[in-house]
């Protein structure tokens, strides 16, 4: 298979997915957010 082809399958799910499920996701992100760096405070 040739990616173009695999990226239009993939899409074709995404976009299915998206119909039954509605949009956004229950998560909304706010679980899958990035670690923030700590500061580091200097006296």
């Amino acid at each position: 298979m040739s990616k173009k082809l695999v990226l239009k399958v993939i899409e074709k799910i995404a976009r299915t997915r998206i119909e039954e499920y509605g949009w956004p996701p229950r998560c909304s992100g706010f679980l899958h957010q990035p670690v923030r760096p700590k500061r580091n405070k200097k006296a």
